[in-house]
C-alpha cells in the first residue's frame, strides 16, 4: 500500500453557539460570518532537525503559517506581538486554519475591539499515518521535538517580531482535535512556557469505554467478525474509514512497537519521473513510502518501507520495519499491555499524577454534544479530573458543551468559525503585550 496515496479524513473543529452544559438545545440556523480579509497568513517552509531520518521517511520540511491581529500588515514596523500557537487536527497540515478564514476572523475581532494585537501560529505536524499527535515516537518521528524547534524558530530566528521579553505571559497554546490533545499535553509537560492553554474537541481522557467504542466502530467499518484473525490482519489506514485511520495514527503515537533501532536509517528518495536518474533536483523526488503490512502476534502491525518499481535518486537504504500495536485484538477485546501504554500518554492521567501541573495556567476546553468520535465523554472526564486536582470551574478552568442547529448537529467537524472566535478571545484576554502597544 502506498501510504502517500492515502488522503486522510480531517477531523475538523466543531463550532456552534455556546449553551449550558446542563441544558443543550438545538438552534434555528447557523451564523453568517459576513466578513472577509484582504490579507492572507504569512507562510514559511522550514526544515526541522527532529524529523531528519525519521522512521516514515516523511519530509523534514514543514509549513509554519502565521496570521495576525493588527491594523498594520505584518511586514510593517510595529511593536512586537504575543503569540498563540494553534495546533491542527488529524489529517491536516500547517495551512489548516486558512481554510476556515482565520485571518479574516482576526481582522474582524481586532477591528471590533474584541481582541488585542497577537500572532496566531500553526505548525505542520502531519505524517504518513495521517497525524503525529505531537508525540515523539519510534514509529513515526519526533513531533514533540518539532514543537520545541518551531517555537524557537518563531521567536528567535528574527523572521517574526515576537514579544520575547514577555516570557510565558506572551505565549499561549491551543488546538483542535489532535491539536487540542497536543496543546494540553505539551503545556502540561512545559508549564513554565505558557500563560494559558485550550482545546477544541480534543481526546483528553482515554478510558475502557472509549476503547471499546472504537473497537466496535472499527469492526463495523471493516465488516469484521469477532475471531476472524485473517480479516483483522488485513486492517490498514483507509481514506474511506476514518475510525480505522485514526486508530492507526494514535497507535503509532501512543503504542509504537520499537522493533529495531532507527538511528542508522538513511535517506531514501525516488524519482517522480523514472527517466530522470539521477533526479534533476530535490523537487523531482518524493520520499520512499510504499508500505506492506505484515501482522505479528495478536495486535502488532509491521509497516515496511520499499522503493517500489520507480528508479531511485540515489542508492536506496534498506528500510527497517515500523511497528504499531492496536489496543484491541481480533476478538475486539482490549489488550491491557497495550492499553496501559495509552494511559501513559493520557492528559487526564498526567494530571492525576501531577495535580499541580496547571497551577496558574487558565484552561479552556469544549466539545460538541454530538461528537462522533466519542470525545464528549473524554472532555467530561478531564473536567472531573481538574476538579479533583483542586481546580475551580469559572476561575482556573472553563469548560463548555454545546449543541448545533436543527439541521446541523454539533459533531466533530461543524461550524469551526464560532469555536475559533471563542478560543482566540480567551487567549487574547490573558496574553501580555509591550507597554503602550
Amino acid at each position: 500500500m502506498n501510504a502517500r496515496s492515502l488522503v486522510f479524513m480531517i477531523l475538523a473543529v466543531v463550532g456552534v453557539t455556546l449553551v449550558s452544559v446542563t441544558g443543550c438545545t438545538d438552534r434555528e440556523s447557523p451564523l453568517d460570518d459576513g466578513f472577509a480579509s484582504d490579507q492572507v497568513p504569512f507562510q514559511v517552509t522550514t526544515s526541522f532537525s527532529a524529523l531528519n531520518l525519521n522512521p516514515l521517511g516523511d519530509t523534514p520540511f514543514r509549513i509554519i503559517s502565521v496570521a495576525w491581529a493588527s491594523h498594520s500588515p505584518l511586514t510593517e514596523s510595529q511593536p512586537p506581538f504575543p503569540v498563540l500557537y494553534l495546533l491542527h487536527d488529524f489529517g491536516a497540515d500547517g495551512d489548516y486554519y486558512t481554510r476556515y478564514n482565520l485571518q479574516a476572523t482576526l481582522d474582524d475581532m481586532y477591528t471590533k475591539g474584541e481582541i488585542g494585537r497577537m500572532l496566531v501560529v500553526t505548525i505542520g505536524a502531519n505524517n504518513s499515518f495521517g497525524g503525529s499527535f505531537y508525540r515523539n515516537s519510534p514509529s513515526s518521528g519526533r513531533y514533540e521535538d518539532v514543537m520545541t524547534e518551531a517555537i524557537d524558530f518563531v521567536e528567535n530566528s528574527g523572521t517574526f517580531n515576537v514579544y520575547t521579553n514577555g516570557g510565558k505571559d506572551a505565549r499561549a497554546i491551543s488546538g483542535h482535535g489532535m491539536g487540542g490533545y497536543g496543546a494540553v499535553r505539551y503545556a502540561m509537560e512545559n508549564p513554565s512556557m505558557f500563560s494559558s492553554v485550550s482545546s477544541m474537541s480534543g481526546p483528553l481522557a482515554f478510558d475502557e469505554a472509549w476503547a471499546d467504542m472504537m473497537a466496535d466502530k472499527i469492526f463495523e467499518e471493516n465488516s469484521l467478525t469477532a475471531g476472524d484473525s485473517a480479516a483483522y490482519a488485513a486492517l490498514a489506514p483507509d481514506p474511506s474509514k476514518p475510525f480505522t485511520s485514526l486508530m492507526f495514527a494514535m497507535s503509532a503515537a501512543f503504542s509504537p512497537r520499537n522493533l529495531e533501532p532507527f538511528s542508522n536509517i538513511g535517506t531514501c528518495r525516488i524519482c517522480a519521473n523514472p527517466s530522470q536518474v539521477p533526479c534533476l533536483s530535490f523537487r523531482d523526488c518524493s520520499p520512499c513510502s510504499i508500505f506492506t503490512i505484515v501482522p505479528l502476534a495478536k495486535t502488532t502491525f509491521i509497516f515496511e518501507r520499499a522503493t517500489g518499481n520507480r528508479a531511485p535518486c540515489s542508492s536506496p537504504v534498506v528500510p527497517q520495519p515500523i511497528g504499531v500495536d492496536l489496543p484491541f485484538d481480533w476478538f475486539s477485546n482490549r489488550v491491557d499491555s497495550v492499553w496501559n501504554l495509552w494511559y501513559g500518554c493520557d492528559a487526564r492521567s498526567y494530571l492525576n499524577e501531577n495535580p499541580g501541573v496547571l497551577d496558574g495556567i487558565p484552561v479552556y476546553f469544549d466539545c460538541g454534544v454530538n461528537d462522533e468520535y466519542g470525545f464528549l465523554a473524554q472532555n467530561e472526564a478531564f473536567r472531573d479530573a481538574l476538579q479533583q486536582a483542586g481546580k475551580t470551574a469559572g476561575q482556573d478552568f472553563f469548560y463548555e458543551e454545546y449543541s448545533g442547529y436543527s439541521a446541523l448537529p454539533a459533531g466533530h467537524d461543524e461550524l469551526i468559525g464560532e469555536r475559533l472566535r471563542k478560543v482566540i478571545k480567551f487567549h487574547s484576554d490573558r496574553l501580555s503585550r509591550p507597554p503602550g502597544s
